[in-house]
């Protein structure tokens, strides 16, 4: 009793049936094999393939299952699975239960006294009967297997398989196909896009088979994990989830990639993260961080922050927390850009200080910003605050701004400099003394 119930073989009745001896004579093997079979209560819902397999030799019996496609159904919520040893005496495995998986193997071994000692988690048999016929098992190309923020409407890709005339592409939430989402059949391209969204932050699995007039052959299968919900604040999340603290940069236990007013990002300056945490406006949006080398009169250690605050209403005032891990937050100010004026000015109201998030040391900025105050770019009370800055370290006197650099690169370079000019003094008077001497 591989799988007693009942079950039809759709379309393709004397090729879904096959059997076959192979290996040498005194440890041969039977294999009968019941390929892609479909439940007579639903012809729509595909139950899998599984085998009987008789061993010379050992007279051990072998009942295993190659794939499971039905859920619950396929793993013999209504079946039985057994051996009947005489005729009126069964070693029943389970009955009426969906105790099954797919790879699973169950074996009956004689056990020299007229029964059969049962192995339920027997090593699985590695052979698959075809017809030469039938079309070639397909190959998965995309989602990789096991990959992870996949979109939710991704374009599932398969290679052409051999003697293939269309496929069915089957995708289910659960590993053992309980719950299908996607069973697109007929399908005569070898890729396939949704036209509804899967979940977020989801772990798929799938499949796909191959058919033709003669049979059909399932893929290995494969599984991946969607995305998670996207705050559409400019940032990957992938970025964002590979962020200090296991992607929550700001600390405040929920991922930075989950929420629309905090977002994280590589600052190119540092090639460390810096983030934005905003209250009083919910969603950050067009967040991106650049060097910045205008002011002649500072320079700019981690770049300029730039970003669009969308609030709730016009004229909210919104607390912007910023946090940028690898600077020193000695001597550095807060400075406002107006890109529409090319002027700047330092934000009196930012607090600076130092923190440790996850144990990691950062620099926290703290400031508010009203919707049309002077602090936002765009000067009007739109509902959007516009607003590039960045922590800036006064130039020393003098000294050009490169927009590279700190006050201890410029006292450097500037005694750098008096080194070799005192050089060429000494050079000058040594050769003013040869020269009297002729």
């Amino acid at each position: 009793m591989a799988f007693w119930d009942d079950l039809i073989t759709r379309d393709f009745s004397d090729q879904s049936i096959l059997y076959k001896t192979i290996g040498t004579p005194g440890s041969q093997e039977f294999i009968m094999q019941w390929t892609n079979m479909y439940f007579y209560s639903n012809p729509s819902l595909p139950m899998g393939t599984f085998q009987a397999i008789l061993y010379e030799g050992t007279n051990k019996v072998q009942l295993q299952y190659r794939d499971l496609l039905g859920g619950d159904a396929s793993m013999g919520n209504s079946a039985t699975v057994g051996i009947n040893k005489d005729g009126t005496t069964a070693n029943q495995v389970s009955y009426n239960s969906a105790s099954l998986t797919e790879g699973q193997a169950i074996s009956f071994t004689p056990d020299g006294g007229g029964g059969y000692t049962v192995n339920t988690s027997a090593t699985y048999d590695p052979v698959y009967l075809a017809d030469a016929s039938a079309p070639d098992a397909p190959i998965l190309s995309a989602p990789t297997n096991s990959t992870t923020d996949v979109s939710t409407t991704p374009t599932f890709s398969w290679g052409a398989a051999n003697l293939a005339d269309t496929y069915q592409l089957v995708v289910a939430s659960d590993a053992n196909y309980s719950n299908i989402v996607i069973n697109e059949s007929g399908l005569t391209n070898t890729t396939y896009t949704p036209s509804t969204a899967l979940d977020t932050n989801t772990m798929y699995y799938w499949k796909v088979i191959a058919v033709n007039s003669s049979g059909t052959a399932i893929s290995d299968g494969w599984k991946f994990t969607t995305a998670p919900p996207d705050d559409n604040d400019g940032v990957l999340q992938s970025v964002e989830a590979a962020a200090p603290n296991g992607g929550d940069a700001n600390g405040d236990s929920t991922p930075d990639s989950q929420q629309t007013n905090v977002t994280s990002l590589v600052d190119p300056v540092t090639n460390r993260y810096a983030v934005l945490d905003t209250v009083g406006c919910p969603t950050n949006t067009n967040v991106s961080a650049a060097a910045h080398t205008n002011d002649d009169s500072y320079t700019y250690p981690a770049g300029m922050l730039s970003f669009v605050l969308d609030c709730a209403s016009p004229g909210d005032t919104a607390t912007i927390t910023q946090y940028y891990y690898g600077v020193d937050p000695s001597g550095l100010v807060l400075r406002k850009y107006n890109s529409t004026t090319h002027t700047y000015q330092n934000i009196t109201n930012a607090t600076i200080s130092s923190v440790l998030i996850g144990g990691q040391a950062a620099t926290k900025v703290v400031y508010t910003v009203t919707d049309g105050s002077a602090l936002d770019d765009d000067g009007t009370v739109d509902g959007h605050i516009v607003d590039p800055v960045g922590l800036a370290e006064a130039v020393a006197p003098g000294a050009p701004n490169t927009g590279v650099g700190s006050r201890e690169d410029y006292l450097a370079g500037l005694l750098a400099l008096t080194s070799i000019s005192l050089f060429i003094t000494a050079g000058a008077l040594t050769l003013s003394r040869k020269k009297s001497q002729f």
